[in-house]
């Protein structure tokens, strides 16, 4: 990696910017909502696993109060998640909640699914103002079952065929968790979900958390996902991909980064792009490519996660241990959400601080 792109992260510059931020210009990033503990599938790589709610789930006047709360410290994009948030009827209430908010507030507002508990829900939806449904696709017709059960795959392309007409291709987009089983299928998923309306598509790796603790021999590493991404920016070039207008992003972990951007010009420069808060986005033809990296590994800094039982927590990998609640920041059934906030940002604001004493950085 080149000097200038390893000072900026693994030097102190990055972290004093990001204690400034935290201590002078605190604000709530993105909010996901955990809303529902059941799921119809099993799949193989499911970061909640066998763990299950320690509280009761949260009632929509909870949810709600937790909504306005968060408004008020400054939230604007809540994003509705959990094993699957549409076997839950509390999901349409707060969609409909969210959306008489976005009346008077500009929010963003969106949801992932499975794509097979949403298509009955899909005339609420698309009167509540969501911004974007993703749609968990984890390869071709092979992988996908592979990772979701049998005939998981046809069910969920005869339903992303409704779910487009009804919404429209701007605010549908898929989801896929990539393993070593369908990295090389990145340029025929996206060609095949092309023919359904589709244009925008998600690629992220699978995690070792969760069920996917048992995937360590088909988990990808750093220099796969870089080639990967590569072959992807060349497939978008080609003609078969011209004038279709896709959107294409890939999620970098903090823990893929360096290998992932080592020795690489165009991710680099790319990965600087992102460091100085400009949109990462290259062009290629009417088709784009983004990358999103993360950066720093500070808990609770421009994400958050409200559980479906009313704990708050910093990321996925914190829901997929049986005590989750002993990681979280407290429940806000028994502290006010704004202390909750304030914790979560002195918490912040200690692991930065201890960065800069140990002079780490934040990558291992």
């Amino acid at each position: 990696m080149r000097n200038q792109v390893w000072d900026i992260i693994n030097g102190s510059s990055l972290q004093y910017q990001i204690l400034h931020e935290l201590k002078y210009t605190p604000s709530v990033g993105m909010v996901e909502l955990f809303i529902s503990d059941t799921c119809p599938l099993a799949c193989k790589h499911c970061f909640h696993a066998d763990v299950r709610s320690v509280d009761q789930p949260l009632s929509f006047q909870e949810w709600a109060a937790v909504i306005d709360q968060l408004i008020r410290m400054g939230g604007r994009h809540f994003h509705l998640a959990g094993r699957e948030p549409f076997t839950e009827k509390v999901t349409l209430d707060i969609l409909a909640y969210l959306s008489a908010k976005k009346q008077t507030v500009d929010l963003k507002l969106g949801a992932i699914s499975n794509g097979l508990n949403c298509r009955k829900h899909l005339h609420a939806i698309q009167s509540s103002g969501l911004d974007y449904l993703e749609i968990s696709i984890d390869g071709l017709a092979d992988t996908h079952d592979f990772m979701r059960g049998k005939g998981t795959y046809q069910r969920t392309i005869e339903n992303l065929k409704e779910i487009v007409t009804v919404l429209g291709e701007k605010r549908v987009s898929t989801a896929t968790a990539l393993t070593k089983r369908n990295i090389r299928q990145i340029p025929d998923i996206i060609q095949s979900l092309s023919h359904l309306g589709l244009r925008r598509f998600f690629f992220q790796p699978v995690t070792p958390m969760g069920y996917a603790l048992s995937m360590s021999d088909s988990l990808i590493d750093g220099e796969e996902y870089r080639q990967a991404i590569h072959w992807t920016r060349q497939a978008l070039a080609k003609a078969e991909f011209q004038n279709t207008g896709m959107v294409v992003m890939f999620y970098v972990p903090l823990e893929m980064l360096y290998l992932v951007c080592q020795g690489d010009e165009w991710i680099e420069q790319e990965l600087l792009h992102s460091l100085y808060q400009e949109t990462s986005v290259t062009k290629q033809g009417v088709n784009y490519l983004q990358l999103d990296f993360a950066i720093a590994n500070i808990p609770f800094w421009r994400h958050m996660i409200v559980t479906e039982d009313g704990y708050l927590i910093n990321d996925c990998a914190s829901r997929s241990v049986p005590h989750y609640q002993e990681l979280s920041a407290g429940s806000i059934r028994h502290m006010p959400l704004a202390e909750l906030i304030g914790k979560t940002q002195s918490i912040a604001i200690r692991r930065i601080e201890q960065n800069l004493a140990d002079k780490d950085g934040f990558i291992d």
